[in-house]
Parts: C-alpha cells; sequence; structure tokens
C-alpha cells in the first residue's frame, strides 16, 4: 500500500487516475478540516431554523444555496421563492435519501443533507476523471496530453468553487453531467462525417441528453444550445451544398434533437411549476407571472425574489463582489479568446520546437478527427463566453467562481500554460502568471471554505 502511494506521490503520470483519486481525497480531507474549525454555529442561523438536526460536521455543510436544496428535499416546493432552485436535483435529493438509514440521528432531516453530501463528493469525483478523458481525447496528438489532461483534471480539484463542489449543492453534479456532455459531443464529431456509424448517432443522441440533465440540474446549462444552433447551421448549409444528402440530413437532425433536449431540461420543471400556480389553484388567487407572455415560474422568482436582471447588481455596495469576481471573469475571457488567438500547441525544448514559427506550424497540424481541437475548443468558448457576460451584466456576480467549475476550457488554457513556463528558471517560474492563478485558486478555495462553513459571505 505504502509502496503505491509513493509511486503515485513521485511518478503521478504512471498512475494518473490514482494519483487524481489520492490528491481529491486529501483535498477534500483538508477542506473538512477547515470546516470543522471554523467557529460556532454561523453568522446566520438559518441552518439551524429550517433544519435543527443539522448540527456539528453535518451542519457545517448545510450553508447557503444547501439549505434551500435540502430542506425542498424532504419537504417539497412550500414557498414560491424555492422554485429558484433545481426541481431535478431536489427530486435526486429526495430519492436517494429515502434510501440512506438514519437511525442515529433523531432527526430525518439529515438524510437530505448526507444525501446531498454524498451525491456532491461523488459527482466532482467522477468529474475529475471525465475531464481528465476528455483532455486526452482533445489532445491526443499532442507529446504532452498526459501532461495536460492531469493538470486540468488536478486543478478541477482545487477549483475555486472550494466547499460548494462538496455540500448539497448543484455544482458537482452540474459539472459531472456537462464535462460528460460535451465528452459525448466530441466523440459525436471525431468520426468521418461521410461514414455516419450507429456508434456516432449513439454519441450525438447521448450528448444530447446529458446536457439536457445538466440544464436541469443548473440553468445556465441553457447556454449550451450555441453548440447545437451552431451545428443546425451548418447542419443547414451542408444540407443545401450537398442537395439533401443523407450524412447533412442527420448532423441537422442530431443538432435540433440535441437543442430540443437542452431546451427541455429549462422547460419541463417550468411546466410542473405552471400546473401547480396557475391551473390547480382551486381557493387560491393566480399569481402574476401565471400571465407573462412566457409563463416562467424561475425567471420570475429570481427578478422578484433575488433581483436579478440587467445591470440590477451594478451598484456601488456591491464593488467589493466585482472586485471579488473579477479573477475568474478575466480567466474566462482570456482562455476563450485562446482558442481563437493563442497556440494550442507547445514550444517546450523537448518537442524540438525553438521559434515561434515552428510552433505555429505545429499549430496548424491538427487532427481532422475531432473537427481539428481548436475548432472544438472555439465552438466550447461559446457557452463560457455568454456565462462570462450574463454573469458580468445579469447575475449576482460573485457566483462565477463557482458555476465556472463545470466550464473546461480555462483548465485546458491553464494547463497548457502551466506546460509552457516550465523551461523558465524557477525564479521566473514562481512569480510567472500561470502560477499566480493557481495559486489564487487554492487561496480562495481555503478562504470560501472557511467562510462558507461559518455560513459568511461570499455565496
Amino acid at each position: 500500500m505504502f509502496g503505491v502511494l509513493k509511486k503515485t506521490w513521485s511518478h503521478p503520470l504512471d498512475r494518473p487516475k490514482t494519483s487524481l483519486t489520492v490528491a481529491f481525497i486529501a483535498w477534500k480531507l483538508l477542506l473538512c478540516l477547515i470546516a470543522i474549525s471554523s467557529p460556532g454555529q454561523g453568522y446566520d442561523t438559518s441552518t439551524f431554523l429550517r433544519q435543527p438536526a443539522s448540527k456539528g460536521l453535518i451542519g457545517k455543510f448545510v450553508r447557503w444555496d444547501a439549505i434551500y436544496f435540502t430542506q425542498v428535499a424532504q419537504h417539497g416546493y412550500e414557498f414560491e421563492q424555492e422554485w429558484a432552485f433545481s426541481y431535478a436535483f431536489t427530486r435526486l435529493l429526495a430519492f436517494i435519501s429515502n434510501g440512506i438509514i438514519v437511525s442515529s440521528f433523531s432527526d430525518p432531516g439529515n438524510a437530505a443533507a448526507l444525501a446531498g453530501i454524498f451525491t456532491a463528493q461523488l459527482s466532482h469525483w467522477l468529474s475529475v476523471l471525465v475531464l481528465y478523458a476528455m483532455t486526452q481525447a482533445i489532445f491526443r496528438t499532442k507529446p504532452e496530453v498526459s501532461q495536460v489532461a492531469m493538470i486540468s483534471a488536478a486543478l478541477h480539484i482545487v477549483s475555486p468553487a472550494g466547499l460548494f463542489l462538496s455540500a448539497p449543492c448543484a455544482e458537482s453534479l452540474f459539472s459531472l453531467l456537462q464535462f460528460s456532455g460535451y465528452y459525448f459531443y466530441m466523440k459525436c464529431h471525431e468520426e468521418d462525417p461521410v461514414r455516419r456509424s450507429l456508434q456516432h448517432r449513439v454519441n450525438g443522441l447521448s450528448s444530447g441528453a446529458i446536457l439536457g440533465l445538466a440544464t436541469s440540474i443548473r440553468s445556465n446549462g441553457l447556454l449550451n444550445g450555441v453548440l447545437f444552433a451552431s451545428d443546425a447551421i451548418n447542419g443547414c448549409i451542408e444540407l443545401i451544398r450537398t442537395r439533401g444528402s443523407r450524412s447533412s440530413l442527420e448532423k441537422l437532425v442530431l443538432a435540433g434533437i440535441g437543442g430540443l433536449c437542452t431546451l427541455l431540461g429549462a422547460v419541463l420543471p417550468q411546466v410542473v411549476a405552471y400546473r401547480e400556480y396557475c391551473v390547480d389553484i382551486t381557493g387560491r388567487q393566480k399569481r402574476p407571472w401565471c400571465d407573462h407572455l412566457v409563463p416562467s415560474i424561475y425567471a420570475w422568482v429570481q427578478s422578484h425574489y433575488w433581483n436579478v436582471g440587467f445591470l440590477r447588481y451594478w451598484t456601488l455596495s456591491n464593488v467589493p463582489l466585482f472586485i471579488l469576481a473579477a479573477p475568474m471573469l478575466v480567466i474566462l475571457v482570456q482562455s476563450a479568446a485562446w482558442t481563437w488567438t493563442g497556440t494550442i500547441a507547445f514550444s517546450t525544448p523537448r518537442d524540438g520546437v525553438s521559434n515561434g514559427k515552428a510552433a505555429s506550424t505545429n499549430a496548424n497540424k491538427q487532427s481532422d478527427s475531432i473537427m481539428g481541437s481548436r475548432k472544438m475548443m472555439r465552438l466550447l468558448s461559446m457557452p463560457q463566453l455568454a456565462l462570462a457576460l450574463l454573469a458580468l451584466t445579469n447575475y449576482h456576480v460573485q457566483i462565477i467562481t463557482r458555476l465556472s467549475s463545470g466550464y473546461p476550457l480555462w483548465y485546458w488554457w491553464l494547463a497548457v500554460s502551466i506546460i509552457a513556463n516550465q523551461d523558465r528558471s524557477l525564479s521566473v517560474v514562481q512569480w510567472a502568471k500561470p502560477q499566480v492563478i493557481t495559486r489564487w485558486m487554492v487561496i480562495y478555495a481555503v478562504i470560501q471554505g472557511g467562510l462558507f462553513a461559518s455560513f459568511l459571505p461570499p455565496a
């Protein structure tokens, strides 16, 4: 056992999945210790007012959004504002909590919290492994593929989302579904478009279905519709150019199904709420949003109860939160721009590339197996850019540090940047931009973990 751990520590690339699992466990233990060490019951006592049984260590994880998720999982949607929190995720927690034996607790309310914590930990670990596989697929023509995959997955472990990826919150499961959906989307575009196979169709349908589930977990998954919209546009162009060829028609159909699945992930919970508040209202008054052009309870709740809307967050009192979110916003925008203007190939000495021209030539020799990795990355950059823009203009901006955890592109950009700086002197590497960003991630996640467990902002 100790021999395996020693080899894992000294040669992590020899056993990548084991190394990532060991790193994952170590990071989770650190965050758990931070949570245990956080003082008192927290600044806000909502956890114990709504979940009296959630004390001790479990209570440290039931903060902010987790209170709503566990409460709804246990009692259903009692108040209108609770519909801001994923219907699919709360139903999943309710299902899992029903199978948890809680005989050692005085209140079965702990079952929902335990179900959420278990789901978050398992989903985060699996998303690390899926990101590793994704990175291997998209960088497989590069000599440094193992390093990029390892570093990218490790960066996801220490995501600035911090304790949100361990608590009964939706971020971990969303990351798992989003990465999985992207993986199948990439595999769908891997094969020769002229020779469509059954596996190609399965990959295409799987990507749409999984990204639809991701949207049902977090509404920002709806931004993935841009991928299928792009495919649909290309499919229409190809259909006209080839005069209705079977392959172009199939491409268009898969794009349509994928887009529909993504849309349904957002619409179906709204239908459930509409029936409850606008149709089956015997003895109750119809809610104002029922008569809106688009009767969405989610849009109404976010606007009416949480003050979410265009530039509503742009107030003087929120300037510190914009400053807090600025590093991640810059990372998201810069990594997206990298797919259009940067060099995806490497120029480290071991590649035998000694000048920018050679690096540029190498960058252009992309494999066409996944539409060319640069083209695929550009596609994946679009939902990420849209998220950054919406966070800046519409959302509570500070949540970008946790929403970003489900987008793989910026992990790849940072991993490539770290490797590209390896041939520099130690003093330069220590303060080079990639290392500064990595240190910021770790420090932010650690501090955020302590604040989260004490029910202190930012959330």
